[in-house]
């Protein structure tokens, strides 16, 4: 047996519904043609939806990250981050948003992303595979939405706003 290189993996805490702490320990993605096909999926379902919301993440970044990281805001929970988003939410970026939110979480490829998301991840030591990760999320949505984010901000799926918009430095 292998042992775990934990400097390749990346750890978090997160608690759930039931009120109980769940370790991670989640690998990073290696870019072979599972995280090729995540990224890419990320460039095109959520280019459009950022492009709507980039007045209020802008704002958000400049005010709660100095660096300008869009991985800085990510590290956030998500009751902090509505928080600063919600700060410059307008009817209009919502509407736009919401439609392309949900054409991205609908489309066909949404679910195999989510699973390529949890391969090789570990909550409380038990891998992630079927059927532990359908028994692990029942009645728990929440976490899952949450450990979904932390596996996304982590692998830096989202560059840095100077990166989108300066040019390389």
């Amino acid at each position: 047996m292998t042992a775990i290189d934990t400097n390749q993996m990346i750890q978090f805490s997160i608690t759930g519904t039931d009120g109980k702490s769940h370790q991670y320990v989640v690998p990073y993605m290696l870019a072979g043609d599972e995280g090729i096909e995540v990224s890419l999926w990320f460039l095109a379902n959520m280019g459009s939806l950022a492009t709507s919301l980039l007045p209020v993440v802008k704002g958000a970044i400049e005010t709660w990250a100095p660096t300008g990281s869009v991985k800085d805001i990510m590290d956030k929970d998500l009751g902090e981050l509505w928080g600063i988003l919600s700060q410059g939410i307008t009817a209009e970026s919502l509407a736009g948003a919401s439609k392309e939110l949900r054409s991205a979480l609908l489309s066909k490829e949404a679910k195999h992303i989510l699973k390529a998301l949890f391969r090789g991840v570990a909550r409380d030591g038990v891998p992630m595979s079927d059927p532990v990760f359908a028994m692990a999320y029942r009645g728990n949505w929440f976490e899952l939405y949450t450990a979904a984010w932390r596996i996304v901000a982590a692998n830096g799926f989202f560059p840095s706003l100077g990166t989108l918009t300066n040019g390389p430095e």
